[in-house]
């Protein structure tokens, strides 16, 4: 059983375009006991990056402007243009292994399906967040 309520010191970046889904997500992100920042595209997401450092990046796929795996590969093609490379995790209501393989294919390290469940999001970061502590 996790501890929701231990604080972490591993810092989020949410980057999702839906405020519904945005505000929902960071709540239980919070609950989690993670600091979490949110942004609202790619190009948020890489100016955000170049800023502060963000072990773990919660990407969306669909979005205005630069959607999340155009995002994901610019990061991860520009490595010393960033404080810290980040671990990149898919939101995503596709579900299909294709899509999956179009994750694993950009870079994304894992992949959490929509609507987030509580228990799925804190499986996903409890595995990743003992990797970059």
């Amino acid at each position: 059983m996790l501890d929701h309520s231990a604080p972490r010191e591993v810092r989020i970046l949410l980057v999702e375009d839906n405020d519904v889904n945005s505000r929902l997500a960071a709540r239980m992100l919070t609950r989690l006991g993670y600091t979490v920042d949110t942004v609202n595209n790619g190009r948020e997401a890489i100016r955000a990056l170049q800023q502060q450092a963000y072990p773990i990046v919660l990407m969306d796929l669909h979005m205005p402007e630069m959607d999340g795996l155009a995002a994901t590969r610019w990061i991860l093609d520009h490595p010393a243009e960033l404080i810290v490379v980040p671990t990149i995790i898919a939101l995503t209501a596709n579900t299909l292994p294709e899509d999956r393989k179009r994750c694993e294919e950009s870079g994304m390290a894992d992949f959490i399906a929509k609507p987030i469940g509580f228990e799925s999001l804190s499986t996903v970061l409890e595995k990743w967040s003992r990797r970059v502590n």
